[in-house]
């Protein structure tokens, strides 16, 4: 199999013999304005051709799959309704190392694409590159993680302190509505680089640190690969043996089978983690999870789409600095007493099975 770059440097050349140019004028920051009917110099207008590239912090993370299946929807319901062609790239470093994302942000940028969309590994790394597109014209935003030193145009995301915070409220909530002193819990994050899974953290330990005599131990890396982060699992839980619990600021390791398998006492260590994939549903089902807080990765390609056409046709030109996606929460089977109280608060809430309906639309959305 060809390596990224390659595979990459094919789809330049091939870009760059059919001149695809980048369109539109250059943003400013402020509120969301109304949408207009059309474009500057007829863009949006029928016949039109864009390419937006999708750029994920790596391509064999399964909920950046997601994302992409999000803007091939957005894509197809576009052209559809103003006779526009929108094309998807969607290309990143396989590894998720952020020289490859960089590099590949400038590949892009040399094939003329009309926008891109990305998450973002280091926000140091990726600066000048996002720079330097938004400088060729090409309409830059961020999702899922974000490059705040840069300038690119707005970032699409969960707000990730909310999501860590309620990360850590549903653990309090697991284990009988406080914590005591003298439980040890662990936290599991993927890339110590990025912004977002650092904000997630630190919301955990804002609740955290509201229960004098709680331990947490360091927290676990597992560079957003599922072998790695079910290692450090195993190896922690031979060493602390009564954990009272896992803080999961991604859902990496529920990504495979039998993460969870050297958790012997259930009822003693409890479960949390973010996303709700389908891999991840079997532990809700079993009991080895008690809630996942469920980012809504179809929407960041979905909407990254909307967002970008709006910008290259014009249709608004300015958008705030942080659009915020919310989040689902999602429970084997939730009590009436849970469902309520997450209703009274304005959260979404939903029993594995509600969720399943709800994802069989997502996974036929783009055919």
């Amino acid at each position: 199999m060809k390596s990224w770059k390659c595979a990459l440097a094919g789809l330049v050349l091939g870009l760059l013999l059919a001149g695809c140019p980048s369109s539109g004028p250059q943003q400013t920051s402020g509120p969301v304005s109304p949408s207009l009917p059309g474009g500057p110099d007829g863009a949006g207008a029928p016949g039109k051709s864009y390419t937006f590239a999708i750029i994920p912090k790596m391509l064999n993370n399964p909920v950046f799959d997601l994302a992409r299946r999000g803007a091939e929807k957005a894509a197809k319901e576009i052209g559809a309704r103003d006779g526009v062609t929108i094309k998807i790239e969607y290309q990143s470093s396989e590894t998720g190392d952020p020289a490859e994302q960089a590099e590949t942000i400038g590949l892009l940028a040399r094939t003329g694409v009309d926008g891109m969309s990305i998450s973002v590994v280091d926000a140091n790394t990726v600066k000048g590159p996002i720079d330097d597109a938004l400088a060729e014209g090409i309409k830059v935003i961020t999702f899922d993680s974000d490059a705040p030193g840069s300038k690119r145009i707005t970032f699409y995301a969960v707000s990730d302190e909310k999501l860590g915070r309620e990360v850590a409220e549903r653990m309090v909530e697991a284990c009988g509505g406080k914590l005591e002193p003298g439980d040890t819990f662990a936290i599991m994050s993927g890339q110590p680089s990025a912004p977002n899974l650092q904000s997630r953290v630190e919301g955990v330990m804002s609740v955290i640190d509201e229960y004098p005599g709680v331990k947490v131990l360091p927290t676990l890396f597992c560079d957003d690969k599922s072998d790695v982060a079910v290692d450090k699992i195993r190896n922690t839980m031979a060493a602390n043996p009564n954990l009272r619990g896992w803080l999961m600021v991604g859902g990496w390791a529920l990504f495979v089978d039998g993460a969870l398998d050297s958790i012997t006492d259930r009822e003693r260590t409890k479960v949390v983690a973010v996303d709700a994939l389908e891999q991840q549903w079997q532990y809700l089902e079993n009991g080895q999870a008690y809630c996942l807080v469920a980012q809504r990765p179809f929407a960041w390609g979905e909407e990254s789409v909307k967002i970008l056409y709006d910008l290259v046709t014009g249709k608004k030109t300015d958008y705030p600095d942080f659009v915020e996606s919310g989040f689902d929460l999602i429970f084997n089977d939730p009590s009436e007493e849970i469902r309520a109280a997450a209703e009274a608060a304005g959260k979404n809430i939903y029993s594995l099975a509600e969720y399943a309906e709800v994802w069989k639309e997502w996974a036929s959305a783009a055919e």
